[in-house]
């Protein structure tokens, strides 16, 4: 499971230094910094489409919330953005047709919309208030300057590795190893067993919550339940839940924004 997740990790942790590096500041707190609908609204689509699972996604959204986002976007990005992505679109066109590939999005849009909305109404005093004058994320310069690409490559990957990766490394293990106990002592049939008394949207549910399977190795599970008899809407249930969140990413969010 650490070795299959790796590469998106790593990914998500160099897609957060970029960001870091090349998106100014003023750029995210004037789109992303509002406590808003609308704000989570551009959130959720600029996540959509990126390769990121519930872990890679993690690093990208803390360098997010960092640099101005406020925590309904940043929570509406952790949403949309692990639930699908354009190969998993694609990969629901193939196997599961063109309503699943349409439908996917729009699930994840429709998450990423509810989330929000609850930190907009209920959160409402976290939203980030930052300074009219804004320091260079690599030298801490307030006046206006420039970084050659090469510098702002460098210390990109600098910053994935000494910052990031340092604070959410000890959660991540935690999770890992949770994950692995859950995916061990769950029963390979109960899914099936759960179906037949009516359940089968609560028990998709409960198995993909706290399961590690990113959007894409998720689309071949939903076929597989469509096969079995599962209905539809309960295959949806499973692929907005188990790639949207795990024991893992939820460990390190606790961690990083508490356990409200």
């Amino acid at each position: 499971m650490i070795l299959e997740s790796a590469p998106y990790l790593l990914i998500g942790l160099f897609i957060a230094g970029l960001l870091r590096a090349f998106l100014p500041q003023e750029f995210l707190a004037r789109h992303l910094g509002d406590n808003s609908l609308g704000s989570a609204f551009k959130a959720a689509l600029f996540g959509i489409p990126l390769p990121l699972c519930c872990c890679g996604v993690l690093p990208t959204a803390v360098s997010l919330y960092r640099q101005g986002a406020s925590l309904s976007a940043t929570f509406a990005f952790l949403v949309a953005t692990p639930q699908t992505s354009v190969d998993a679109i694609l990969l629901a066109y193939g196997l599961l047709g063109g309503i699943f590939a349409i439908a996917y999005p729009v699930s994840a849009l429709f998450g990423a919309f509810l989330t929000s909305l609850a930190m907009v109404i209920f959160i409402k005093s976290t939203s980030k208030v930052l300074s009219p004058v804004f320091s260079c994320a690599m030298c801490n310069e307030e006046t206006p300057h420039t970084h050659p690409f090469g510098e702002k490559v460098t210390f990109a990957l600098q910053y994935a590795v000494t910052e990031l990766f340092a604070e959410i490394a000890k959660p991540l293990l935690i999770g890992f190893l949770a994950a692995a106990l859950v995916a061990l002592i769950l029963p390979p049939n109960l899914a099936e067993s759960l179906s037949a008394h009516g359940l089968t949207y609560p028990a998709m549910l409960v198995i993909g919550l706290p399961l590690y399977v990113c959007a894409t190795a998720s689309i071949p599970l939903g076929y597989a339940f469509l096969l079995k008899g599962f209905s539809p809407g309960s295959v949806l249930v499973f692929l907005m839940a188990g790639p949207g969140t795990n024991l893992t990413s939820l460990s390190v969010l606790s961690k990083i924004f508490g356990k409200k």
